[in-house]
Protein backbone atom coordinates (compact mmCIF):
# COMPACT_ATOMS: atom_id res chain seq x y z
CA UNK A 1 0.00 0.00 0.00
CA UNK A 2 1.31 3.14 -0.92
CA UNK A 3 1.71 5.34 1.90
CA UNK A 4 0.70 9.27 2.77
CA UNK A 5 4.36 10.74 1.71
CA UNK A 6 3.50 8.96 -1.35
CA UNK A 7 0.27 10.98 -2.21
CA UNK A 8 1.79 14.19 -1.04
CA UNK A 9 4.74 13.65 -3.65
CA UNK A 10 1.59 12.73 -5.96
CA UNK A 11 0.62 16.26 -5.94
CA UNK A 12 3.26 18.14 -4.86
CA UNK A 13 5.72 16.68 -7.96
CA UNK A 14 3.40 17.47 -10.83
CA UNK A 15 2.33 20.96 -9.85
CA UNK A 16 6.07 22.20 -9.09
CA UNK A 17 6.91 20.62 -12.63
CA UNK A 18 4.07 22.22 -14.54
CA UNK A 19 5.28 25.94 -12.81
CA UNK A 20 8.56 24.88 -14.49
CA UNK A 21 6.32 24.48 -17.99
CA UNK A 22 6.92 20.43 -18.08
CA UNK A 23 4.36 17.75 -17.81
CA UNK A 24 4.02 14.94 -15.86
CA UNK A 25 1.85 12.13 -16.57
CA UNK A 26 -0.41 9.54 -14.10
CA UNK A 27 1.35 6.62 -15.57
CA UNK A 28 4.03 4.05 -16.03
CA UNK A 29 6.31 3.44 -18.94
CA UNK A 30 8.24 0.83 -20.74
CA UNK A 31 10.84 1.49 -23.31
CA UNK A 32 13.29 0.19 -25.86
CA UNK A 33 16.11 1.40 -27.57
CA UNK A 34 15.06 4.49 -28.48
CA UNK A 35 11.08 4.95 -27.80
CA UNK A 36 8.75 4.73 -24.55
CA UNK A 37 5.50 3.51 -24.11
CA UNK A 38 3.17 5.24 -21.64
CA UNK A 39 0.25 3.15 -19.46
CA UNK A 40 -1.66 5.84 -18.49
CA UNK A 41 -5.25 5.63 -16.25
CA UNK A 42 -7.34 4.78 -12.93
CA UNK A 43 -5.14 3.83 -9.84
CA UNK A 44 -5.25 0.78 -9.41
CA UNK A 45 -6.19 -0.43 -13.16
CA UNK A 46 -2.51 -2.32 -13.36
CA UNK A 47 -0.35 0.63 -15.03
CA UNK A 48 2.58 -0.78 -12.68
CA UNK A 49 1.34 -4.47 -12.36
CA UNK A 50 1.57 -4.38 -16.78
CA UNK A 51 4.67 -2.51 -16.84
CA UNK A 52 6.59 -4.95 -14.43
CA UNK A 53 5.31 -7.73 -16.29
CA UNK A 54 6.66 -5.99 -19.77
CA UNK A 55 10.02 -5.79 -17.18
CA UNK A 56 10.20 -9.50 -17.65
CA UNK A 57 10.10 -9.74 -21.12
CA UNK A 58 13.08 -7.65 -22.12
CA UNK A 59 11.66 -4.06 -21.69
CA UNK A 60 12.78 -2.01 -20.14
CA UNK A 61 11.14 -0.34 -17.04
CA UNK A 62 11.44 3.63 -17.30
CA UNK A 63 9.25 4.57 -14.45
CA UNK A 64 6.02 3.98 -12.43
CA UNK A 65 3.69 6.74 -11.32
CA UNK A 66 4.99 9.47 -13.06
CA UNK A 67 6.08 9.86 -16.04
CA UNK A 68 8.09 13.41 -16.80
CA UNK A 69 7.26 14.10 -20.66
CA UNK A 70 9.12 17.38 -22.23
CA UNK A 71 8.24 18.47 -25.97
CA UNK A 72 11.09 18.51 -28.41
CA UNK A 73 10.03 20.06 -31.88
CA UNK A 74 6.86 18.08 -33.15
CA UNK A 75 8.15 14.97 -30.83
CA UNK A 76 7.33 14.40 -27.55
CA UNK A 77 10.48 13.03 -24.92
CA UNK A 78 11.00 11.05 -21.92
CA UNK A 79 14.15 12.03 -19.68
CA UNK A 80 15.40 8.24 -19.66
CA UNK A 81 18.78 7.90 -17.96
CA UNK A 82 21.40 7.38 -19.29
CA UNK A 83 19.25 8.87 -22.77
CA UNK A 84 16.21 10.35 -24.21
CA UNK A 85 13.35 8.43 -25.53
CA UNK A 86 10.75 9.59 -27.90
CA UNK A 87 7.30 8.96 -26.41
CA UNK A 88 6.04 6.89 -29.46
CA UNK A 89 2.42 5.26 -27.85
CA UNK A 90 0.17 6.62 -24.71
CA UNK A 91 -2.12 3.43 -23.47
CA UNK A 92 -4.94 4.35 -21.90
CA UNK A 93 -5.11 1.28 -19.36
CA UNK A 94 -8.48 -0.46 -18.50
CA UNK A 95 -9.66 -3.48 -17.10
CA UNK A 96 -11.37 -6.08 -18.53
CA UNK A 97 -13.41 -9.33 -17.87
CA UNK A 98 -10.52 -11.67 -16.56
CA UNK A 99 -11.59 -13.72 -19.47
CA UNK A 100 -11.18 -11.39 -22.30
CA UNK A 101 -8.12 -11.26 -24.91
CA UNK A 102 -5.71 -7.91 -24.75
CA UNK A 103 -7.30 -5.38 -26.62
CA UNK A 104 -5.60 -2.27 -28.22
CA UNK A 105 -8.23 0.35 -30.03
CA UNK A 106 -6.71 3.21 -31.51
CA UNK A 107 -8.14 7.16 -30.66
CA UNK A 108 -9.01 9.96 -32.24
CA UNK A 109 -7.02 12.95 -31.01
CA UNK A 110 -10.10 14.49 -29.48
CA UNK A 111 -10.59 11.05 -27.19
CA UNK A 112 -6.65 10.89 -26.30
CA UNK A 113 -6.68 14.81 -24.91
CA UNK A 114 -9.96 14.03 -23.09
CA UNK A 115 -8.45 10.49 -21.08
CA UNK A 116 -5.07 12.85 -20.66
CA UNK A 117 -7.54 15.19 -19.05
CA UNK A 118 -9.20 12.81 -17.00
CA UNK A 119 -6.03 10.82 -15.62
CA UNK A 120 -4.03 14.13 -15.46
CA UNK A 121 -3.15 16.09 -12.46
CA UNK A 122 -6.03 18.99 -12.52
CA UNK A 123 -4.92 20.30 -9.13
CA UNK A 124 -3.61 23.22 -10.56
CA UNK A 125 -4.83 26.06 -9.47
CA UNK A 126 -2.80 28.78 -11.62
CA UNK A 127 -4.83 29.65 -14.71
CA UNK A 128 -2.08 30.06 -16.69
CA UNK A 129 -0.06 26.78 -15.43
CA UNK A 130 -3.31 24.85 -16.18
CA UNK A 131 -3.43 26.37 -19.74
CA UNK A 132 0.15 25.13 -20.62
CA UNK A 133 -0.88 21.49 -19.13
CA UNK A 134 -3.90 21.52 -21.45
CA UNK A 135 -1.94 22.62 -24.15
CA UNK A 136 0.96 20.08 -23.84
CA UNK A 137 -2.21 17.32 -23.36
CA UNK A 138 -3.43 18.93 -26.79
CA UNK A 139 0.11 18.22 -27.90
CA UNK A 140 0.49 14.43 -27.27
CA UNK A 141 -2.83 13.62 -28.05
CA UNK A 142 -2.25 15.21 -31.52
CA UNK A 143 1.47 14.12 -32.28
CA UNK A 144 1.84 10.47 -30.15
CA UNK A 145 -0.57 7.75 -31.08
CA UNK A 146 -2.86 6.72 -28.57
CA UNK A 147 -4.65 3.92 -27.39
CA UNK A 148 -7.49 2.25 -25.31
CA UNK A 149 -5.49 -0.67 -23.91
CA UNK A 150 -8.04 -3.42 -22.70
CA UNK A 151 -6.23 -5.76 -20.44
CA UNK A 152 -7.62 -9.12 -18.61
CA UNK A 153 -7.88 -8.70 -15.01
CA UNK A 154 -6.30 -11.79 -14.08
CA UNK A 155 -2.97 -11.79 -12.77
CA UNK A 156 -2.15 -15.67 -14.31
CA UNK A 157 -3.09 -14.06 -17.74
CA UNK A 158 -1.01 -10.96 -17.66
CA UNK A 159 2.27 -13.11 -19.55
CA UNK A 160 0.08 -14.13 -22.24
CA UNK A 161 -1.25 -10.33 -22.34
CA UNK A 162 2.04 -8.62 -22.46
CA UNK A 163 3.36 -11.23 -25.39
CA UNK A 164 0.47 -10.29 -27.40
CA UNK A 165 1.16 -6.44 -26.77
CA UNK A 166 4.88 -6.26 -27.16
CA UNK A 167 3.67 -8.29 -30.61
CA UNK A 168 1.61 -5.79 -31.42
CA UNK A 169 3.89 -2.96 -30.86
CA UNK A 170 6.75 -4.98 -32.74
CA UNK A 171 4.45 -5.89 -35.82
CA UNK A 172 4.62 -2.17 -36.92
CA UNK A 173 0.88 -1.41 -36.37
CA UNK A 174 1.76 1.45 -34.06
CA UNK A 175 0.80 4.62 -36.43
Amino acid sequence: MKGRGHSRIRQIAPFAAALQGKVTLHGSCVGSDHHAYAFVGESGAGKSTFAAVLATRDWRRICDDLLPVRPDADRWIVPALPSRLELAGVFFLERAPSTARLQVVPLAPRDALLLLLRHGFGELPDSGVWRRQFEAYAGIGRTVPCYRLLVPHDLARLPQAARAWSQYVGSGRIR
